[in-house]
């Protein structure tokens, strides 16, 4: 992250007045953030020691002469990464001139840089308050990195808001910052529209994305999900939590081959991530499951006797010949020409749930029930199809009415379903 340092002491600083711009979502949310003040923060440091200055003329002109010097020191052994002593120099500044903010910049750095966040803050805290008309951007862009890493949340927010307002042009960096801290606080709904502030300022932000993904993946807003997570592995290829998120929301919609695809991603750059594993032997278990079932129920091959029977037995042939693509566009242009065959319909289902399209076969078979909901092979496959999509109040109550003793797989495969207490979908 770029620095600025000041090589200048400012005498006189113009106050001026940066009228920051409507953050709309923010203000929809109920939130103003040049209205969050520094409260917490200021109580963070005891009140700044005034410059000493001597009452003689000749003295009071040495200690000038004897600040600058240490400063410029300071500055030349910064420059030099001699960090040690230029924190020296920088302190004998501040022994001098405790409200000298300049010096007090430049030592947060290096104590920052030498792996000392408290002392760090403290320095940083002084050249901000030193002077209230002396609004750093980049002193508060650090302040807040240092206060997240020390998890001091409701201060961090303070001093991202002050970032923003202090800043001469709106930054999405700041943006995705604060809808963080407010992220962590729980607060999920102010940081939706911090993020969306985010992204709409410059949509580069994986982070932004990533978070919008998961929430509206938690109001079971699966399409607005899938977007952003798709979006966040767009901007960050190696984002391994984004491409976590987005096999889970792929899995829920029905695209169980884009899904595997992403655990596989996960995998790849975590080879220990275990949670991606349970979600690949999932859906490989189930889509094991729809093929010992269709094999149950295959139909004998037959002269066609009419174009429907045609339709039907290519389709199958085609089907299993593992030629899938060829089979689901055969079935699916039988399924357009004569829409109340029951069979066609209920095999290009078959066909789209084999090449893992269970978006398609769930619309498919629920169709089917819809005109003949005692049909215990499409209850059947409703069940399968739920349980691939993780519906798993529909898949048991598919399963309470199939009056077939080979249940305990479907059961098996109920219990298997890798989501968390919290994130069913709603029913």
């Amino acid at each position: 992250m770029a620095r600025r340092r000041r090589r200048r002491r400012s005498r006189k600083l113009k106050q001026t007045s940066v009228e920051q711009a409507p953050v709309d979502r923010v203000k929809e949310a109920g939130y103003t953030i040049k209205n969050v003040g520094i409260d917490k923060i200021t109580k963070l440091i005891p009140p700044l020691e005034k410059s000493r200055r001597p009452s003689d003329q000749v003295a009071w002109m040495r200690q000038e002469r004897l600040i600058n010097e240490y400063f410029e020191e300071g500055n030349l052994l910064f420059d030099k990464n001699n960090l040690k002593h230029a924190t020296e120099k920088y302190e004998a500044v501040t022994d001098l001139a405790p409200d000298y903010p300049e010096a007090n910049y430049n030592l947060g750095l290096c104590y920052r840089n030498l792996g000392d966040d408290k002392k760090a803050l403290n320095a940083l805290l002084k050249c901000v308050l030193s002077k209230q008309t002396w609004g750093d951007e980049d002193a508060w862009d650090i302040i807040s990195i240092l206060l997240i890493k020390m998890d001091m949340l409701a201060e961090a927010e303070e001093a991202c808001c002050k970032t923003i307002t202090t800043s001469k042009e709106k930054k999405w960096e700041h943006y995705e910052r604060l809808g963080g801290v407010l992220w962590k606080k729980e607060q999920q709904d102010l940081a939706v529209q911090v993020f969306h502030e985010c992204i709409e300022i410059e949509d580069k932000s994986s982070v932004a994305h990533y978070n919008l993904g998961r929430y509206y993946f938690s109001k079971d807003d699966l399409d607005a999900s899938r977007n952003h997570l798709n979006r966040a592995v767009t901007l960050s290829p190696q984002y391994k939590e984004a491409w976590y998120a987005l096999g889970k929301t792929m899995c829920l919609l029905g695209h169980i081959k884009k899904a595997q695809q992403a655990f596989q991603k996960v995998l790849n750059i975590d080879p220990e991530h275990n949670d991606s594993e349970k979600w690949l032997d999932f859906t490989q278990n189930v889509d094991s499951c729809l093929r010992e079932f269709v094999e149950e129920i295959h139909p004998e091959y037959s002269i066609p006797d009419t174009s429907e029977d045609a339709y039907l037995q290519l389709g199958l042939k085609l089907l299993d010949e593992e030629k899938y693509e060829k089979s689901v566009d055969l079935l699916s242009q039988g399924n357009h020409d004569n829409p109340g065959n029951t069979d066609i319909s209920l095999w290009f289902g078959i066909s789209s749930a084999v090449c893992l399209r269970y978006y398609i076969a769930n619309n498919i078979w629920q169709d089917l029930f819809d005109a003949s909901p005692d049909n215990p092979t499409v209850r059947t496959l409703l069940c399968i199809s739920h349980i691939m999509t993780c519906r798993k109040i529909q898949a048991n109550w598919f399963l309470k009415e199939i009056r077939d003793k080979g249940t305990e797989p479907l059961m098996n495969l109920i219990d298997m379903i890798p989501l968390k207490e919290g994130e069913y979908p709603v029913s």
